[in-house]
């Protein structure tokens, strides 16, 4: 199995999105600027997707941090799809805001 992990480059260049599946990757990792439904363009369904809620959303009110998450959940449609941050964790997201963020993935089905 392999995984590829972009070094997420702002704007991410979604042109390089094939050539990193090219490597005979089994996922790839996005960060929150491309949308799942983007990168499924370009790379078909059989690659798994990580990532994609933008970090920074955390620092948000509850209510928007859960319906970014399910919004980013119902595009991965429950498959190929691993729910994870963009480009990982600030060190200053407050650990319940991180906690919220998890129950809610946890807690969606589609």
């Amino acid at each position: 199995m392999g995984i590829v992990f972009s070094p997420h480059p702002n704007p991410y260049p979604i042109s390089l999105i094939p050539f990193s599946t090219a490597t005979g990757c089994d996922i790839i990792s996005l960060d929150w600027t491309v949308t799942i439904p983007e990168a499924r363009k370009r790379i078909g369904n059989t690659i798994g997707i990580q990532g994609n809620l933008d970090p920074f959303v955390l620092h948000g009110p509850d209510a928007t941090i859960k319906e970014q998450t399910e919004a980013i959940l119902a595009q991965g449609g429950g498959r190929n799809h691993v729910m994870n941050l963009g480009h990982g964790i600030d060190a200053t997201t407050p650990e319940h805001k991180a906690k919220f963020f998890v129950d809610t993935v946890q807690a969606w089905r589609k």
